[in-house]
């Protein structure tokens, strides 16, 4: 099943109805040359970008706006806190469209997968956790999906930090 098939990813909640209710879903995606996942109940919709329209002198993570059913919306690369590699433009990036308090943003991926399920047995001990530079706050879990180690990350964690260091920073802030 692909994932350009769901218009909304509330709706991959059914994705395998026949799952314990135990088991968590998310979507696992490439940035900086490594694996994360997010938490589906945390995610509104993933979408192909049209157009990022570049702002003069945004703070680090913003790249842009974009446009959303007619909704425009700030992308962030949240690479910037975690790589210093700028992002890879290709045919496969992706925008996960999530809601912090009364805003929609767009998180920029680079490549992202297929939905997966996972259960207590998926879940790595912490101590094996080699997160690099990702905030331990950050990281909701380490799971293995097909043999490969996954960090799960909690959005709403990491949108608190850049918005609290965006508006720290901003003129008045």
């Amino acid at each position: 099943m692909a994932l350009e098939e769901f218009e909304n990813l509330r709706d991959l909640e059914d994705f395998d109805a026949e799952s314990p209710e135990h088991r968590k879903r998310a979507i696992i995606f490439d940035l900086a040359c490594a694996r994360y996942g997010f938490l589906l109940r945390d995610i509104i919709t993933v979408f192909e970008p049209d157009q990022i329209t570049p702002l003069p002198n945004p703070p680090q993570c913003i790249i842009g706006l974009t446009n959303y059913r007619n909704e425009t919306v700030p992308v962030i690369d949240f690479r910037s806190k975690i790589s210093t590699a700028k992002p890879t433009y290709s045919p496969n990036n992706r925008l996960i469209k999530v809601q912090f308090r009364d805003m929609s943003l767009a998180l920029f991926i680079e490549k992202i997968g297929e939905p997966v399920q996972y259960g207590k047995e998926d879940i790595v001990d912490s101590s094996e956790i080699e997160a690099g530079d990702i905030p331990a706050r950050w990281i909701l879990e380490l799971i293995n999906v097909h043999d490969e180690k996954v960090l799960i990350l909690d959005i709403p964690a990491l949108l608190e930090e850049l918005y609290d260091e965006i508006h720290h920073k901003s003129p008045g802030g």
